[in-house]
């Protein structure tokens, strides 16, 4: 038997956050009419974008709210945060903070406008830290962490070429441990999204696989 389709077709919008450039994107079937009251922008695929839209991130998040008059729920657009017909629900998750622990440093790479931001483990950072700098490889600060994102699933834009939505690249080299020519490992790191430099030596690019 069928089973009834209880929701709508969940088409991609997205939101912009205080101080970013690029967009938060999602998926939602909610109306146009609510849309407009959330200040969200509907991407329709296929269509170019000018800018980057992040979708899959868990940090930073963009508030909800609920339109008082109909009760439907959604993420909040910056220039919608002092509407009168929402009520915020959930305030989000701000922006990234520098972090490091005692099991990893937090860094980020360009992914298009934005900056895919991860935390990497110390032990990997002490040992491609010389050839970090050419795979565009950086720590996040308190002044570079606008457009940086965890989480990220893929970016959508027209720069990212036919479809629109390409995951980050990805580089990795061959190493010798220390002292030990018998044994070989292969290190991989995200890098920059595109990449348009030269790669320190013993690097291959994986380029980013298009989002389906």
């Amino acid at each position: 038997m069928t089973q009834a389709r209880i929701y709508g077709t969940r088409a991609i919008s997205a939101v912009r956050l205080p101080n970013y450039t690029s967009f938060y994107g999602f998926r939602t079937n909610i109306t146009a009419a609510a849309k407009g009251v959330f200040g969200q922008t509907e991407i329709l695929l296929g269509t170019p974008f000018p800018g980057t839209i992040i979708m899959g991130a868990n940090r930073p998040r963009p508030p909800r709210g609920r339109i008082l008059s109909s009760g439907i729920s959604s993420y909040i657009d910056r220039d919608s945060y002092g509407s009168t017909e929402i009520q915020v629900i959930d305030r989000g998750i701000g922006q990234i903070v520098p972090r490091q622990s005692t099991k990893s440093i937090r860094v980020e790479a360009s992914y298009y406008t934005a900056q895919y931001a991860w935390d990497m483990p110390l032990w990997q950072h002490a040992r491609i830290q010389g050839d970090l700098a050419g795979l565009g490889v950086t720590p996040v600060t308190g002044t570079n962490n606008n457009d940086a994102y965890l989480g990220i699933d893929f970016a959508w834009t027209s720069a990212a070429g036919t479809g629109g939505a390409r995951q980050p690249n990805r580089a990795q080299k061959v190493m010798e441990p220390a002292g030990d020519v018998t044994r070989f490992t292969v290190t991989k790191t995200f890098t920059s999204t595109p990449f348009t430099g030269t790669l320190p030596d013993g690097w291959t690019l994986i380029e980013g696989s298009p989002w389906i």
